[in-house]
Parts: C-alpha cells; sequence; structure tokens
C-alpha cells in the first residue's frame, strides 16, 4: 500500500497536514488535519480519518475531549476529497471556534 503526506501553510500560525494509503487506485484509509501554531507548538484542531474502520470528522477541543461525526454515505475517496474542501474553506472558523473554547476553558 502506497501512504503519501503532504503538509501545506495556510498562514504562518495555520496548516493543513494529509496523508492517505492508496492501494490498486483506491483510498484505503486517510487523515486530513487542520493545526493551528499556539504557544510555539503545532495543535490539533480538526481531525478527518478513517481510524476505527469508518470516515468521520473529530472536533478537538482544548481540554483534550473530541466531537466525532461519521462522515456516512460517502466512499473513503469521497470523503477524502470532502475533507480536503471542508477544510479548505472553513479553516478560519474551527480556528476562531477553537480559540474561543480556550478562552471559556480558562
Amino acid at each position: 500500500m502506497a501512504e503519501k503526506e503532504y503538509t501545506f501553510l495556510l498562514t504562518m500560525y495555520d496548516r493543513m497536514r494529509r496523508r492517505h494509503w492508496i492501494e490498486r487506485g483506491k483510498v484505503r484509509a486517510f487523515v486530513v488535519q487542520y493545526e493551528m501554531l499556539l504557544d510555539e507548538e503545532w495543535v490539533p484542531v480538526v481531525r478527518f480519518d478513517t481510524a476505527h474502520g469508518f470516515a468521520h470528522m473529530d472536533v478537538l477541543h482544548p481540554d483534550g475531549t473530541a466531537t466525532k461525526t461519521r462522515l456516512s454515505g460517502m466512499s473513503f475517496r469521497e470523503a477524502y476529497a470532502f475533507a480536503q474542501r471542508e477544510l479548505n474553506r472553513e479553516w478560519p472558523t474551527h480556528r476562531e471556534r477553537f480559540l474561543r473554547e480556550k478562552e471559556e476553558w480558562k
């Protein structure tokens, strides 16, 4: 199975990491994660992946918890494409939400 990984800077403080595994032209697994630089450390904010055998989105919170949403009705290839589009469009919203929760959590 071929594995590829890419990291894209969105700003100096924001990045998207993508990793996928392809076998015989099919996406067998993937991770797409938005991270922000916070206190000199890259912190995951939202992750789409296929851990546990199904495609889902984890919205990560500053207290270490996560809210999981299953991506039903999509193949892994469709879910991988959806995750990339979603984070390309919505990463600023996820950033604001995480920072707001961080302030409330203090």
